[in-house]
């Protein structure tokens, strides 16, 4: 093959990789969900502001930090870590709030803010030495906390109407 086809080739293999990319990242900012996955000493950093949020964060390795921010009227978030020393801080003010997090490993630690009129939040942490602290202010409140293996802490604020509070240790 001569060389003036094999760089035509190319060149047409590197457009066609940006156009993918392109139509990649306009698919993605159309959207309000974000897929993500980091490993060791990464931090995830999550703002969405609009009608119909959804986050998905995914860690695994150490010293693990994940943010996610939502603002909006239907905000639906998840988070899995796994490995040591995890920190998840979640925030949500909206309509249909809803928070489902699962840490695995040791000294886990959670923070989730919910400001709205239906708070639902789910979350797991299997490991030792786990802490998790939940806030929710708005009529439909429910919790649903599971901890496993020793030196959990928990600390839950509700306040509202409909609290329904489950919490497995």
């Amino acid at each position: 093959m001569p060389k003036q086809t094999k760089f035509k080739r190319f060149i047409r293999l590197l457009i066609l990789l940006a156009v993918l990319q392109f139509v990649s990242v306009t698919a993605a900012s159309a959207q309000t969900r974000y897929d993500l996955a980091s490993y060791s000493d990464l931090e995830i950093s999550i703002d969405q502001n609009g009608s119909h949020n959804n986050a998905l964060s995914t860690q695994h390795g150490s010293n693990l930090y994940a943010q996610i921010t939502q603002t909006g009227n239907h905000n639906n978030l998840q988070s899995h870590q796994s490995g040591n020393t995890q920190h998840a801080l979640m925030y949500q003010d909206g309509i249909d709030n809803s928070t489902n997090v699962a840490q695995s490993g040791v000294g886990n630690q959670i923070y989730i803010s919910q400001e709205g009129t239906i708070n639902r939040t789910d979350v797991r942490q299997l490991g030792d030495f786990g802490a998790a602290e939940i806030i929710q202010n708005g009529a439909g409140n429910q919790i649903l906390l599971e901890q496993f293996n020793s030196g959990q802490f928990i600390s839950i604020h509700q306040t509202g109407n409909n609290i329904h509070t489950e919490v497995w240790q």
